[in-house]
């Protein structure tokens, strides 16, 4: 069943990541972009599950707008907080976290990397340039402002995950790719 999103201009969008804290991940233009979303009046809280307050740096701008949820022991925990998931990766693999989202039928706003492409291209998450707080501010209002654009991502992300990604047929690929290399 999808999951009604439903934003509100009475409480702060709920943006959610999950990450191990290194450079790679892009805390520090996701808080970039925070604050100035902040400047903005643009209300948000950033939810961080996987990390603790003392592995991320967070600006002091920004202490009141963070949530630490730590390492997670039900993942739903979490999808059950956030409107929206967000990656800032400056690049990646196959982003399991994206994976657990979608199938949280969560939107998702990625930044447009390597390993984040294959979603934005299949329209199962809208794509923002790291180094552009306007695209992301303009990607940030499309989502909230626009019913049918969250759904429609929400829907062709769980198509996605049916047709590629699901939970027989992944391993099956892994281990065809292994065998190849053997070979």
């Amino acid at each position: 069943m999808l999951k009604q999103i439903e934003f509100s201009s009475q409480r702060p969008l709920r943006m959610g990541i999950i990450v191990r804290s290194d450079y790679q991940k892009g805390h520090d233009l996701l808080f970039s972009n925070c604050r100035e979303l902040k400047k903005r009046n643009f209300p948000v809280v950033i939810c961080i599950a996987g990390s603790s307050k003392e592995e991320v740096k967070v600006p002091e701008a920004l202490t009141h707008n963070i949530l630490f949820l730590g390492p997670l022991k039900n993942p739903q925990d979490f999808f059950d907080k956030i409107d929206i998931y967000v990656s800032h990766s400056r690049w990646e693999g196959l982003p399991l976290s994206v994976l657990e989202t979608m199938d949280a039928q969560i939107p998702c706003l990625l930044s447009e990397v390597v390993g984040h492409f294959y979603f934005i291209e299949n329209k199962s998450a809208l794509g923002f340039k790291n180094d552009s707080f306007s695209d992301f501010y303009e990607k940030i209002q499309n989502l909230t402002s626009n019913k049918d654009l969250s759904k429609s991502l929400v829907n062709n992300a769980i198509q996605l995950l049916m047709k590629n990604h699901d939970q027989e047929k992944v391993p099956l690929r892994f281990l065809q790719v292994y065998q190849s290399v053997l070979k």
